[in-house]
């Protein structure tokens, strides 16, 4: 078994492992801090508050958020308009409460599962040399649109003080710290939970089949050139490999898992036994 074989196996089942025996989310209240609770890995929904104040400073807006963003598009790639600056801009809240906890959040931490709404036309308060060159041309929810008359493009969006959030951390005092992810419901995380398991799976499984049946195919190879010596104790070896086989996914996942283990890397080695018997009907030996 090579090297690189070796390290995918070791870190598939590795990180199998890790993902099982983590300790579950416990889904708590967001209205009192429990002193039980710390250090655990927590999760609570409750609306998300923040007193900062944010700011889209080209296009004078300055709003309580936990979040705004602007994005220009320019296809020549000018970087001003009318003789004012424009460039991508982003401001994040660093102080959110959610309930009786508060947030420590990375620079990152929304906006990747949260969904955005359109910053209201009404709050900008627009320099005046644009007044008359831009125009509101938002035709969703999401976000607001506008056109500068001979000019790039703005798209404006936020996600507005107050929104109601799940988020998942460690709870630290009164407040959640390594904060994982935060979404729109407890829905996303189901979903995320789900992909990440399966994902698990099946890398570990494949690990686990692929390394398992290298030591098959090498006997395959062996039986097909007529070597009787490697032959001698070929059964003893298949049956080896298909118990190792079945304990790792024992481990894993259960006697449920080991069965289905044994059964599929049984089979591939059924499969790889017959392809050798079919290819030396055609007269393939060590000798031609």
């Amino acid at each position: 078994m090579s090297g690189p074989d070796c390290g995918a196996f070791g870190q598939s089942a590795v990180g199998l492992l890790e993902q099982r025996n983590e300790e579950p989310y416990l889904v708590i209240e967001p209205d009192a801090v429990d002193p039980a609770n710390e250090g655990r890995r927590v999760q609570l929904a409750a609306p998300a508050y923040t007193d900062e104040y944010l700011e889209l400073r080209a296009l004078g807006l300055r709003c309580q958020a936990l979040r705004v963003e602007m994005n220009v598009y320019t296809p020549d790639r000018e970087k001003e308009y009318l003789g004012l600056p424009l460039r991508q801009t982003v401001d994040v809240a660093s102080h959110v409460r959610m309930g009786a906890f508060r947030l420590k959040l990375s620079a990152n931490a929304l906006g990747s599962g949260v969904h955005f709404v359109k910053i209201p036309f009404s709050s900008l308060n627009l320099p005046e040399v644009w007044l008359d060159a831009c125009r509101d041309t938002s035709e969703g929810e999401r976000e607001l649109q506008l056109e500068l008359s001979g000019g790039p493009e703005i798209c404006c969006r936020m996600i507005e003080n107050g929104r109601q959030l799940v988020v998942r951390g460690v709870q630290r005092g009164d407040t959640i710290e390594q904060v994982r992810a935060i979404y729109d419901d407890a829905l996303f995380f189901h979903h995320r939970d789900k992909v990440a398991a399966d994902e698990a799976w099946k890398s570990a499984a494949l690990a686990f089949l692929v390394s398992w049946m290298i030591p098959a195919l090498v006997l395959g190879v062996f039986r097909l050139v007529r070597w009787s010596k490697a032959g001698a104790h070929a059964g003893l070896a298949v049956l080896t490999m298909l118990a190792l086989d079945a304990a790792a996914f024992l481990c894993c996942g259960g006697w449920v898992y080991g069965v289905w283990g044994f059964a599929a890397a049984g089979i591939l080695v059924v499969c790889c036994w017959h392809i050798v018997r079919v290819i030396r009907r055609f007269g393939v030996d060590a000798e031609t």
